[in-house]
């Protein structure tokens, strides 16, 4: 009997719409600062660290994503694009 762990989900196919995370991407209205801190080096090997940590600080409406047209043109809002 062959032992196979249990699939406990299961999804069509997955679309990585990922884009470069860039001081040029779209940002929420309320955003006065941008973007933010794209990335910093928390703790580096070269330092002495058992590995090298990066830090990321942004909003969640940073950049693009699925909803992007409701966000700023208020007809897909309504049509629940």
């Amino acid at each position: 009997m062959e032992r196979r762990p249990v699939r406990r989900e299961v999804y069509g196919r997955i679309y990585d719409i990922t884009h470069r995370i860039t001081n040029c991407m779209p940002v929420y209205a309320d955003q006065v600062d941008g973007v933010g801190v794209l990335l910093w080096l928390t703790d580096c090997t070269k330092n002495g660290s058992l590995s090298n940590i990066s830090e990321l600080r942004f909003t969640s409406h940073t950049g693009t994503h699925t909803d992007a047209l409701a966000m700023f043109l208020i007809i897909y809002r309504a049509l629940n694009f």
